[in-house]
């Protein structure tokens, strides 16, 4: 299985704290926020082999973070509704993460199909639909809920 060079060496915890609340040198209520998210959840799955030049996370948009200056990081925001939609726990050699699903990160690798390329976003449909364990009642609810019917029914008619 194909494992990302960031998951060999370390996964360094994020740190985040509503927006509003009192912050302090001695704060314990700092909770881990960042969901791995895009082309770090398609390599933490296997689904791909595209290796993203940096680690992709999700947080919620009402979230200040603090992030380290290395690895690098590119963090995406979202509403409450969208950020929790799909998450799961795996566990990994360096520990429990927290990662979207393959449904749902399906549905964002389309979504961002013209910012991360065309070829990255096929290739991970492709290979998402090539699995046995794939579930595509669970990834139509999710294209409903994210309300992206049209656009990932034109590329799953156009590969199947």
């Amino acid at each position: 299985m194909y494992r990302p060079r960031w998951i060999q060496t370390e996964l360094l915890p994020i740190l985040a704290e509503p927006r509003g609340s009192l912050i302090s040198k001695h704060t314990t209520r700092a909770k881990y926020c960042g969901i791995f998210y895009l082309g770090t959840a398609l390599s933490i799955h296997g689904i791909s082999t595209w290796d993203p030049p940096e680690i992709q996370l999700a947080i919620r948009c009402d979230y200040r973070i603090a992030i380290p200056k290395s690895p690098p990081i590119r963090l995406f925001s979202f509403s409450r509704a969208r950020f929790e939609l799909g998450i799961i726990e795996k566990s990994t050699e360096a520990g429990i993460i927290r990662v979207y699903d393959r449904e749902k990160t399906i549905c964002d690798i389309i979504y961002f199909r013209n910012a991360l390329g065309m070829d990255i976003a096929m290739q991970a449909l492709r290979e998402y639909l090539k699995d046995r364990s794939r579930d595509i009642p669970l990834l139509l609810e999710y294209v409903k809920l994210l309300r992206m019917e049209g656009s990932i029914r034109t590329y799953l008619e156009a590969l199947s």
